[in-house]
């Protein structure tokens, strides 16, 4: 249950974003596996961050 309130939350987000949804959530996703945020250049090193 707890997970599908989370998919859905993340959705709602992701719809409302307009054309930045990717990058945002690449971001976001990135900012929130990454141990530790040194820059945004390393958040851009992280595997999850899939913009180049």
């Amino acid at each position: 249950m707890i997970l599908t309130q989370l998919e859905e939350f993340r959705q709602a987000i992701y719809d409302n974003l307009g054309k930045v949804r990717d990058a945002v959530f690449d971001l976001m996703d990135a900012v929130l596996t990454s141990p530790s945020i040194q820059s945004f250049v390393s958040l851009s090193e992280n595997p999850v961050f899939r913009r180049s």
